[in-house]
């Protein structure tokens, strides 16, 4: 990350538009919106408030997802400082960690994963077809079954390749498989 950036997110960059249900704004809070934003913050034991100056904010159906003050910002930067190698982010918002992510030379890649729920979801992850992939195969299509459509599928990569099967001569050669049902 440049001299002076780490673990500091910059302000959002995105575009003011519209997109279906979804809205980016370029807004600007006042110093009295501020004010009171900070008294309500006291009252409500987080202590969290917008700055007056301008903002940034996502909107979805009007109600507001997420903004770039220097609160959210400062929430994300822990991870911002934490990150290194390849990275995955589930749920882009307003792009300020994938932005800061994408400054840090020790970040090799990011993932960005916006959806909530998949109609499809396809797990292809192994370099080579082996059994000892299996268990971490039914980890992964146990976490993501929530995360499908009604209806939905997900699979593996020579899933049934990969799946422990009894060998009807393990016993006279000695070989150990181990079998999951």
């Amino acid at each position: 990350m440049r001299q002076g950036l780490e673990g500091r997110i910059p302000p959002s960059t995105v575009p003011a538009g519209k997109s279906g249900q979804w809205s980016v704004t370029h807004d600007v809070v006042t110093k009295k919106q501020a004010d009171s934003d900070r008294l309500r913050s006291i009252f409500s034991g987080h202590g969290r408030h917008a700055q007056a100056g301008p903002v940034v904010v996502l909107r979805h159906n009007g109600n507001v997802v997420m903004s770039d003050t220097r609160d959210e910002r400062r929430d994300h930067s822990w991870i911002v400082r934490q990150a290194k190698g390849d990275c995955l982010i589930t749920g882009l918002g307003l792009g300020v960690v994938l932005h800061a992510l994408l400054l840090k030379p020790e970040v090799t890649s990011v993932t960005v994963v916006e959806s909530t729920r998949f109609h499809t979801v396809w797990h292809d992850i192994w370099p080579t077809i082996h059994e000892d992939h299996w268990p971490e195969m039914k980890a992964l299509t146990r976490s993501y079954a929530q995360r499908l459509h009604t209806g939905g599928v997900q699979s593996c990569w020579c899933k049934e390749m990969m799946r422990p099967k009894r060998d009807a001569y393990s016993g006279l050669m000695g070989g150990c498989i181990r079998v999951e049902a």
